[in-house]
């Protein structure tokens, strides 16, 4: 019984850990998805597109997900990101100042 315990904790505490590591990595492919599919498009400052396509080609878990919408945020915040509200939907284009940074960050 108390083996049985003992090990129901450690699985406990392996699931714990398991699924911090696995958050972290998730949100960085998101970031570094949305990122290098805006940069081959080549969508820098006015040329623009609908915050609703960035979410296009990514599986569906992760765009059911709210890690997609938070992900959006912290790139506006972080300056990765520009946003342009229109009458039909808020637009998003790369910022060109941030060009070296967002190169490094995909890796190309």
């Amino acid at each position: 019984m108390i083996l049985v315990i003992a090990n129901l904790e450690l699985f406990i505490k392996i699931f714990k850990l398991n699924r911090l590591i696995e958050t972290m990595p998730i949100e960085d492919d998101i970031k570094r998805f949305i990122l290098r599919k805006l940069a081959r498009h080549r969508m820098w400052m006015h040329k623009h597109t609908s915050i609703h396509n960035l979410s296009k080609g990514l599986p569906d878990y992760l765009k059911s997900s709210g890690e997609v919408k938070k992900v959006i945020n912290e790139l506006l915040k972080s300056g990765f990101l520009l946003s342009k509200p229109t009458n039909y939907g808020l637009e998003v284009s790369l910022n060109i100042q941030m060009k070296r940074e967002i190169e490094n960050f995909i890796g190309d």
